[in-house]
């Protein structure tokens, strides 16, 4: 007749055709598939080393909190010494001149040269003022009338 045998892990009842005899031991076929699975897992992540999804994610995580911002370090470059009088003319005002001096009906090489021109003027009248006057409002006052004089020519 059937003998009747426990799992030796879930205590199921079953015949020898049921359960299997593994390290003598009997075992049901639903605990044998888990064993199976787990050892199955066991060698993926602890032997072979292969990581599921969740564990990528869990460490990429980490380490972004764990990184440590580092202050940007911008690089140090040599700036161009201006005029220590602060008397130039801006790229704005090189702009507004040079079209007036289009709208007047030159064209863009001669209106370039006539604003290089009068870049050079500037400088030779800066050096100009800068000996005669040692103030420096009324420098910039002499300065700004000289260079609309300067500018009203050039038109």
């Amino acid at each position: 007749m059937c003998e009747v045998i426990k799992c030796f892990k879930c205590n199921q009842e079953g015949s020898r055709r049921d359960l299997k005899r593994i390290k003598k031991q009997w075992i049901c076929r639903n605990c044998e598939s888990t064993m199976r699975k787990e050892h199955r897992e066991f060698l993926k992540r602890k032997v072979l080393g292969i990581r599921t999804r969740k564990q990528q994610v869990a460490e990429w995580k980490e380490k972004r909190e764990n990184k440590l911002l580092l202050p940007k370090i911008k690089s140090i470059k040599p700036k161009k010494k201006t005029s220590a009088l602060g008397l130039y003319i801006t790229r704005d005002e090189k702009d507004v001149i040079y079209k007036t001096l289009i709208k007047n009906g030159l064209d863009s090489k001669t209106a370039k040269k006539r604003i290089k021109n009068l870049c050079n003027k500037m400088k030779e009248l800066k050096e100009q003022i800068g000996i005669k006057i040692k103030d420096e409002t009324e420098l910039n006052k002499e300065f700004k009338r000289q260079f609309e004089e300067l500018v009203k020519c050039q038109q």
